[in-house]
């Protein structure tokens, strides 16, 4: 995804409510918000904000780009 206004890319991760809770997972994505905010370090990355509709969780992350060289 990229903002508009600032040209700057994003990783959208979106995770299904009822997959999660079908699953009874439903701590998991609160676990992975809480280690991601705490955690600063070159290598993890980092969360810059998070959302949620009636259907999906929604993460906002720095986009992973691989080199093809």
């Amino acid at each position: 995804m990229e903002e508009v206004a600032t040209g700057e890319k994003f990783a959208l991760k979106m995770i299904d409510k009822a997959h999660i809770f079908k699953q009874n997972k439903a701590h998991q994505p609160t676990r992975e918000k809480k280690i991601l905010e705490a955690l600063s370090h070159a290598n993890i990355i980092t969360i810059y904000c998070t959302f949620q509709d009636s259907n999906s969780l929604c993460m906002f992350l720095p986009p992973l780009l691989c080199s093809t060289k």
